[in-house]
């Protein structure tokens, strides 16, 4: 995700040398173009590529959308299937409801959920199910107490500008990054506004201090892991 360049580059194997070409680009017309655009063929501050159970997902974070393609593209100018965060392609609004988004920065696929960090909404969404026509509302909401709030705070059901996550299908992990700590479902969460098990840069709930050691963390922004060990990009601490 090249999100100054407002695309995302492909690259067909993993480079086997230091910088390597990309082989295609997505929401540009060719590889010099960087200028920003709602289409269907266009992008603004994508934040975040991920590919999982055969599709490809973006999320289009200076669009207030996710795009998803129902298979992975590997040639330029693949369009997308379908948009999710707007009622077609040529939207861009932002919006609080459960089919709308406000500069969502990551978006994956686990067990067949389409799970969003929806990060100026202070909260994640999760579909139970791919979307397979735009604009399909969300089925859960994590972090707010209805789909309709945006309120930003630190308590186990809260969030505070979430900008990542992951799952396996079974457990959750999320980067709340505006309360400097990571939130751990240890069972994948069932309905909305279910509070979240373990708190990772705090030594408790219903705090959210920045600080730099083994136990804190400053504006975490990624998080990801293998099934046993966690990573967090620290951003404001300038480490993993």
């Amino acid at each position: 995700a090249d999100t100054a360049n407002n695309r995302v580059l492909g690259y067909r194997n993993l480079p086997s040398e230091n910088g390597a070409a990309a082989d295609f680009v997505l929401g540009q017309v060719d590889f010099t173009a960087t200028t920003g655009g709602t289409a269907v063929d266009r992008m603004a501050l994508p934040a975040s590529a991920y590919v999982g159970e055969g599709r490809l997902v973006v999320a289009d974070s200076g669009n207030n959308r996710v795009l998803v393609w129902n298979d992975v593209p590997t040639e330029s100018g693949t369009p997308p299937d379908v948009v999710v965060g707007q009622t077609d392609f040529n939207g861009g609004t932002s919006g609080t409801t459960a089919s709308t988004l406000r500069y969502p920065t990551s978006a994956i696929i686990s067990n067949g959920r389409l799970v969003v960090a929806d990060q100026n909404n202070n909260r994640v969404l999760v579909w139970n199910s791919v979307p397979d026509s735009n604009g399909m509302p969300a089925d859960l909401v994590l972090g707010q107490r209805s789909f309709t709030t945006r309120i930003a705070d630190d308590a186990e059901d809260e969030m505070d500008r979430p900008a990542s996550l992951w799952s396996d299908g079974f457990r959750l992990l999320v980067a709340d990054t505006g309360n400097n700590r990571v939130l751990y479902w240890s069972l994948f969460p069932q309905d909305s506004g279910d509070a979240a098990d373990y708190v990772l840069g705090q030594s408790a709930f219903n705090r959210s201090a920045a600080g730099t050691s083994s136990i804190a963390m400053r504006a975490p922004f990624g998080v990801t892991s293998d099934g046993t060990r966690v990573y967090v990009a620290d951003s404001g601490n300038n480490r993993i």
